[in-house]
């Protein structure tokens, strides 16, 4: 994990799933109805857990979406 973060960074985004931490994870399904704020320092994965949380809820609630 730890050379994976220490990588550079450049080009497109890598997989989240060789550096997710369990508490990155936590965020990235938490409830719809649970507003979630993100903070760290750079190259913590912010982003990376932003974007997937996005996907984790438009996947999960497909349908209810689709309905307004």
């Amino acid at each position: 994990v730890v050379a994976e973060i220490e990588r550079p960074r450049s080009g497109p985004m890598r997989d989240i799933v060789a550096t997710i931490q369990p508490d990155q994870d936590d965020i990235v399904r938490a409830p719809l109805e649970e507003s979630v704020c993100i903070q760290g320092a750079p190259g913590t994965g912010k982003t990376a857990v932003g974007l997937h949380r996005a996907a984790f809820l438009l996947y999960s609630h497909a349908e209810r979406l689709r309905r307004g």
